[in-house]
């Protein structure tokens, strides 16, 4: 019997360390996806045939605004 509930235990104890070790900062998320968004959006308009110049002007102001919503949501926690 003891067994029994030992491996219970364990088993309640490891489930409950996943879920805290999964739980991601929100901003970081946000900031990552975001990130993710402005590569994407480089890819898309060289594909296009949009000019050097002009696709690193909307990956940079893209990044700049990432960085902005990433301070945004850190000072409002």
């Amino acid at each position: 019997m003891k067994r029994k509930t030992y491996l219970a235990l364990l088993a309640l104890s490891g489930g409950l360390t996943m879920v805290f070790a999964a739980n991601v900062d929100k901003c970081t998320e946000k900031f990552n996806s975001c990130t993710e968004s402005c590569v994407n959006l480089k890819a898309q308009l060289k594909a296009h045939g949009s000019t050097p110049e002009s696709v690193e002007g909307r990956y940079k102001e893209c990044s700049q605004d990432c960085d902005k919503a990433l301070k945004a949501c850190q000072t409002k926690k």
